[in-house]
């Protein structure tokens, strides 16, 4: 089974995506539900998700920002980033 993290500071967003898909069906455990980019990385590291889904943009630390730094610790997660943004090119690492 998968294990994935979802961070996303609005409430609505992140509860709809927790609870609107059938993650078990896809053998996926979804580990965290964060809603900020500092918490997200806490429970990354203490988790050890092999999915995380981010927004781009949250308080304290970006969804950019937390990958840049888990990309430095290293590990094997994938990461999935959901934007309201127009421009990809924000995006890219």
């Amino acid at each position: 089974m998968y294990r994935l993290v979802i961070a996303d500071d609005e409430k609505a967003i992140r509860e709809t995506i927790a609870s609107f898909i059938d993650w078990k069906s896809l053998d996926i455990d979804v580990v965290a539900v964060c809603k900020n980019g500092n918490e997200a990385y806490d429970a990354i590291l203490d988790e050890y998700p092999d999915i995380v889904l981010t927004d781009i943009r949250m308080p304290g630390m970006s969804g950019l920002e937390m990958i840049q730094r888990l990309k430095e610790v290293g590990g094997e997660i994938e990461f999935i980033i959901l934007s309201g943004y127009g421009e990809f090119e924000y995006a890219r690492i």
